[in-house]
């Protein structure tokens, strides 16, 4: 008969192994974070937002693989989605209405 002792031993392994596999599916579904870029968005007025936020949301989304991230309840909000490929921060440059701010890396001297 297996020991208690084995079980836990086993299901350890394999609950850690399926993290690192997950994890590193994530990481090559994200690519390296120096491909990416921290960004905020915000919108010049109210009728940009109701225009152009569904297409925001929709080309981070598709970016990012995430379906949720920080944003102020100000209108128009200001977001701060995960970092961003540069292509989809181009995207969301040329889309009208649209105002988006690199986030500048800060260091600790």
């Amino acid at each position: 008969m297996l020991s208690f002792k084995f079980l836990t031993v086993t299901f350890f392994l394999g609950v850690t192994c399926a993290g690192l596999y997950l994890a590193q599916l994530n990481q090559r579904k994200l690519g390296s974070m120096s491909e990416r870029k921290s960004v905020t968005y915000t919108f010049q007025g109210f009728e940009e937002y109701a225009k152009q936020n569904e297409t925001v949301t929709t080309i981070i989304k598709e970016d990012t693989g995430s379906e949720f991230w920080r944003m102020n309840r100000m209108l128009p909000p200001t977001a701060y989605p995960p970092p961003l490929t540069l292509p989809a921060i181009e995207k969301l440059k040329t889309l009208e209405g649209v105002i988006v701010n690199d986030l500048e890396e800060t260091g600790t001297d």
